[in-house]
């Protein structure tokens, strides 16, 4: 897939390019949700993705599916789920003894077993939130199809970004993956209707996660559902250098607004305490909300404290009829597949559960040291480490389910037994925290920083900050608000 960088319409110091040819009635200007930079992006063809040139951050790709067509993934999606809820999704065969489990019995296995933050967990990850994506996509595409109810329309679109965030079902189908090949040496298994259901789901929510929310809110400007953005060539060319004076930009649907009070979407004089609403689709509008560093921070070291047990105590434990009951870290998983033969899984499983807290932890305490201190480096790298590690948050939730899934067909009384151990809750919430950190950091941020390094007499404040950084980080962070208009 070709990847087509456009550049941005202004400079490093804000400044507008005087230099290039007139934008065509084809082209729209893109705010960068990741740099704030102002982008022109053309028309696509097939296979070409629209990048910003100063962070790389993918600002468009090119759809060729009609609404109608993407309605139709939709619905195929809608039956292959009730398939997954319905039917097993793996039966086991222990000297004729036979187990079988869907996603949905898993979790009420969990439940009477009194794992309850555990079954709470999957039932929310694997089964709730898919669900919600799915209903949210039919109708936020129902409405693209008939050009109707824009209402609704702004709500759905709204709750996308929320749902597929949390959606770990594709995570939950590598557990499944995972726990047949720690069965196969337990008895015989047979594949059933439900797991071949949950691997065509999957691959159908993969093409529907193509359909971005920023796309999703073009084609309803598009369509005339909602309104359009504000910012204009014309409009920017105005605003001169200090452009983002001059305009705010929705942080849930891109809309570009301008600061001057119109059209009642800003507060009358004299309400000082009100803050600004998005005419598109409501959210409070606001310049930076610095106080997500706080939360971060909050959110990182909350994780931090339950990653700690997670690794220390048992995340399962294993009793048969002839051997004593075996308790299971984390790690000593990863060393029972790695002494099995299962190299490959070994090392999955290892990465996803082991190396993937550790380089979130790292990498997100570097990012808010970095702002903190003024250590800046690339801010291009800083940027792009983050997104890394955006989207590989929600695979470290990959452990939980594969406990859930032994305990679930391994409870054959008198013979052998799989029980879910503390460690399994306290992984989770681990991962839970560190999404929420990610969510609430602004790679925005970096960039302000960084272009504040560029300005006059920024050198001698750089060298103080780091001579004191110490004393600063001591003193801790101070009471954060966030800027709005």
């Amino acid at each position: 897939m070709s990847s087509k960088l456009f550049s941005s319409l202004l400079c490093a110091d804000g400044a507008p390019q005087e230099a290039g040819a007139p934008l065509s009635c084809h082209t729209r200007l893109e705010v960068c949700p990741h740099c704030d930079s102002v982008v022109a992006v053309g028309p696509l063809r097939r296979g070409e993705v629209a990048s910003c040139s100063r962070c790389g951050h993918a600002l468009a790709r090119f759809q060729g599916w009609t609404p109608l067509q993407l309605l139709a993934i939709c619905l195929t999606a809608w039956i292959m789920l009730v398939h997954v809820l319905v039917y097993p999704l793996v039966t086991l065969d222990v000297q004729g003894n036979l187990q079988s489990t869907s996603i949905w019995e898993s979790i009420r296995f969990a439940w009477h077993a009194g794992n309850w933050v555990v079954g709470w967990m999957t039932f929310f990850t694997a089964v709730l939130l898919p669900v919600a994506e799915l209903a949210v996509l039919t109708s936020a595409l129902w409405c693209l199809a008939a050009r109707a109810m824009p209402r609704m329309l702004v709500r759905m679109l709204r709750a996308v970004d929320m749902t597929r965030n949390w959606n770990m079902l594709a995570v939950f189908l590598l557990g499944v993956l995972v726990a047949l090949i720690k069965l196969a040496s337990i008895g015989r298994l047979q594949i059933d209707l439900g797991l071949v259901a949950l691997g065509l789901l999957v691959t159908l929510l993969a093409v529907l996660a193509r359909l971005d929310t920023p796309t999703l809110w073009r084609m309803a400007e598009e369509s005339g559902l909602v309104p359009a953005s504000h910012l204009t060539p014309q409009a920017l060319a105005q605003a001169g250098p200090d452009w983002r004076r001059a305009f705010l930009v929705c942080h849930r649907c891109g809309m570009v607004h301008r600061r001057l009070p119109e059209a009642g979407s800003y507060p009358a004089a004299g309400q000082r305490n009100v803050q600004p609403c998005c005419v598109r689709c409501g959210a409070a509008l606001h310049h930076r909300q610095e106080a997500g560093l706080a939360r971060c921070t909050a959110y990182l070291l909350t994780a931090l404290t339950f990653y700690v047990p997670a690794n220390l105590m048992p995340i399962m434990s294993t009793s048969t009829l002839h051997n004593v009951p075996a308790e299971h870290t984390i790690l000593s998983g990863v060393i029972d597949l790695y002494q099995n033969g299962s190299v490959g899984i070994a090392m999955v499983v290892f990465t996803a559960s082991l190396a993937v807290p550790v380089l979130k932890f790292a990498v997100m305490g570097w990012l808010l040291l970095s702002l903190r201190c003024n250590w800046f480096g690339e801010v291009r790298n800083n940027t792009l480490l983050f997104r890394a590690m955006e989207w590989i948050g929600q695979w470290s939730m990959l452990d939980v389910f594969v406990v859930v899934l032994l305990a679930a067909l391994v409870h054959f009384d008198g013979l052998m037994q799989v029980k879910i151990g503390p460690a399994a809750w306290s992984f989770g919430m681990m991962v839970v925290f560190t999404m929420l950190a990610a969510q609430h950091f602004d790679p925005r941020l970096l960039w302000d920083a960084y272009d504040r390094a560029l300005e006059p007499n920024a050198a001698q404040e750089r060298s103080w900050a780091r001579r004191s950084w110490a004393a600063r980080l001591c003193r801790g962070f101070p009471k954060e608000r966030s800027s709005s208009i």
